[in-house]
């Protein structure tokens, strides 16, 4: 084989290692980074159970349609406010209301322990009785741990 040819082809079988190199690399990072931790199992299978019982009224305004698990320590709550409709409540005052309720609830409450314990972001939705959206709240570490 002439000089120039192989050093051709030598150039050619690098680039290619080179670039299945970056694409394994890729997959690997992205499958450590994307697989559920088994604290993140756990939540699953909170959510899951969770789920068997819903819908389900928390109290005389509120069911809970439903919970899902998201990879890294994060649940989401969504509710249905039974007996309001957007266009006649103060969104503010009740999005402050129910946040501070969530807090206190996981600050105080010996079943939410696990989640201050893993640090567990909870976000809630919350729609009106009609199925509007009304407002998400999301709950951090940061905000139960002060």
């Amino acid at each position: 084989m002439q000089p120039e040819k192989k050093n051709m082809r030598n150039i050619i079988l690098m680039i290619v290692g080179l670039i299945t190199g970056f694409i394994i690399g890729y997959l690997i990072v992205n499958h450590v980074l994307t697989s559920p931790t088994d604290f993140d199992k756990q939540l699953m299978n909170m959510a899951n159970e969770i789920n068997k019982l819903c819908p389900v009224m928390i109290d005389s305004e509120t069911i809970l349609d439903n919970v899902m698990s998201i990879p890294r320590n994060q649940l989401v709550y969504n509710y249905t406010l039974v007996n309001s409709l957007k266009a006649n409540i103060d969104i503010d005052q009740l999005n402050e209301q129910r946040r501070s309720l969530l807090i206190n609830s996981i600050k105080t409450r010996d079943d939410k322990k696990i989640f201050r314990k893993n640090n567990v972001t909870l976000s809630c939705n919350f729609k009106d009785k009609e199925g509007v959206f009304l407002f998400k709240i999301v709950i951090g570490p940061k905000d139960y741990t002060e």
